[in-house]
């Protein structure tokens, strides 16, 4: 399967079902990467999520900075310092500790 970032929608399109019609765009081997490089301003889940993906995502509980409000979160559900499942980007940095 093939993916391509549809960016003013914010998802990837299997290429195979509806194809790029822009041949200049980018097209990737999985969805992951698809989210990962074409649709970076979404963490991976919320990328999978709009794309249609239904795989349920799974907690790390590593710990990321949180940039937009300069505070240490972590991936997981439930009360602070949880963030909920996926929040990270692929950028962020993931540690096994809030003290990193």
């Amino acid at each position: 399967n093939k993916y391509w970032p549809d960016k003013t929608n914010s998802k990837c399109i299997l290429d195979s079902e509806t194809p790029a019609k822009d041949l200049s765009i980018s097209i990737y081997n999985s969805i992951a990467k698809c989210c990962s490089e074409g649709i970076h301003w979404l963490s991976g889940v919320e990328c999978l999520r709009a794309s249609g993906n239904t795989a349920a995502p799974v907690a790390s509980n590593m710990f990321f900075v949180e940039w937009e409000y300069m505070r240490c979160v972590q991936d997981c559900e439930g009360d602070v310092p949880c963030r909920g499942v996926g929040r990270a980007h692929p950028w962020d940095v993931m540690y096994g500790t809030a003290r990193g």
